[in-house]
Parts: C-alpha cells; structure tokens; sequence
C-alpha cells in the first residue's frame, strides 16, 4: 500500500467515524449527561430519530448534522483547490449556508454569522 493510499484511507476513516459520531450524537445534543442517562437508561449506543427539543429535530435516525456537512464542504474544497486561505472558505461556507440540505440544523451562533457575511 502506497503513502498516499493509507493516508486517503486514514483521512477517509476519520471522516466516517465524526460522521457517525454527530450522527448518533444528534438526538441527545442540548441534553446533559443526567438527562441522557434518565431517558435512555444508560449512554445512547444506535442510531436513533432526533427529538423536538434538539437543533436536529426533523432528521432521519443516521442523517448527519449541519457540523458534518461542513467538514465534507471543507474537505471538497481542499481536495479541489489545496491548502485553504479564508476567502476561499468563508465562500464556501457562505455557500453551504445557503444550498445545504443541513442549513436549517445551523446553530444560534452561526447562522446570524454567516447571513450576515452573504
């Protein structure tokens, strides 16, 4: 196996496990542990459909979050241009706030951000 190979493998299993991790993450976020522990009888260990009271309530069990999304728009942008200066990624991040499926996930901190940039 190639340098170049295990790295793309490496960055590409990195990619996935954050993934799965906001996934999974995504129906208890806003929650404290306490909560978590009292609703779920333990920590939360499957995929399960985000509740009304998280910022990721309408998603399906496993959909990624607004968090996610922006890691695969950053990661495109590298892949396309290389090293990343902060005018090509504050466009595309202006980009992703306003074509993104996981917009509508934005958090109360980025979301007023990034409408005022665009």
């Amino acid at each position: 196996m190639t340098d170049t190979h295990r790295l793309h493998k490496h960055i590409l299993g990195a990619m996935a496990a954050s993934a799965l991790g906001d996934a999974m993450g995504a129906a208890t976020e806003q929650w404290t542990t306490a909560e978590i522990l009292a609703k779920h009888g333990g920590m939360l260990r499957s995929l399960i459909t985000p509740p009304i009271d998280t910022f990721s309530w309408g998603n399906i069990a496993g959909e990624i979050t607004d968090d996610t999304s922006q890691m695969f728009a950053m990661a495109q942008l590298i892949a396309e241009r290389g090293p990343l200066d902060r005018e090509a990624w504050t466009a595309a991040l202006v980009d992703w706030s306003q074509r993104s499926p996981q917009r509508r996930m934005m958090g109360p901190s980025s979301k007023p951000i990034l409408e005022a940039i665009a």
